[in-house]
């Protein structure tokens, strides 16, 4: 139970290699348990998704991360940005949510007319302009980590949604506005009870 939670982040990352090689030498069924998101998802082939003693999602880490079953394990898997919604149009698995930011495509099997949650991961956001799912922001902070950089962007009505920019060169000034884009694949759509599945038939998690 959390066999790496006392060490260093650099030694971390090296015992995570060591327990993968001795895993794949050994071919022996392991049970890891941690609270710790990224190392689940790199060490497991199966992850499972316990609340309160209760199972919420078992599955590959990538279909974990990419179709969570509910809004409780999109949250505890990764970090997620929620926006309020009605559904307006749905044929076919394709779906159109009416949002305060304007309109989203998405996949789901939603009736028009549903309350629904869009969701997307920070690393989704991508700064360019679309004609579908684009919506406008203004850059209120910025916090650099090397790697990434990673922007609290408020939109519409005040609210704060997160994005993370890979290998940025320079970071972009606070205070600008900007449009932004989430792919139809990317965006999740759920229920606005925080406990009902997700509803995606065939999700795509590639």
């Amino acid at each position: 139970d959390e066999p790496l939670s006392n060490l260093d982040a650099r030694l971390r990352l090296e015992m995570r290699d060591e327990i993968r090689r001795i895993h794949a030498e050994t071919k022996i069924t392991t049970i890891y348990v941690t609270h710790d998101q990224k190392e689940a998802l790199s060490l497991a082939q199966r992850m499972c998704v316990l609340r309160a003693g209760r199972v919420e999602q078992i599955g590959a880490p990538r279909e974990v991360y990419r179709a969570p079953a509910n809004r409780f394990v999109a949250d505890f898997i990764g970090e997620t940005n929620w926006i309020p919604g009605t559904a307006v149009a749905a044929e076919d698995q394709h779906l159109r949510v009416k949002t305060p930011v304007g309109l989203f495509e998405a996949q789901g099997n939603y009736k028009a007319g549903q309350e629904v949650l869009i969701g997307f991961r920070p690393e989704a956001v991508q700064f360019v302009e679309n004609a579908s799912n684009s919506f406008r922001a203004r850059i209120a902070r910025v916090n650099y980590l090397g790697e990434i950089e990673q922007y609290a962007l408020e939109i519409t009505g005040g609210t704060v949604i997160k994005a993370f920019e890979q290998n940025p060169l320079a970071a972009r000034p606070v205070g600008t506005e900007l449009t932004v884009h989430v792919r139809a694949q990317d965006v999740l759509v759920l229920p606005q009870s925080r406990d009902e599945p997700y509803i995606r038939q065939k999700p795509d998690v590639l």
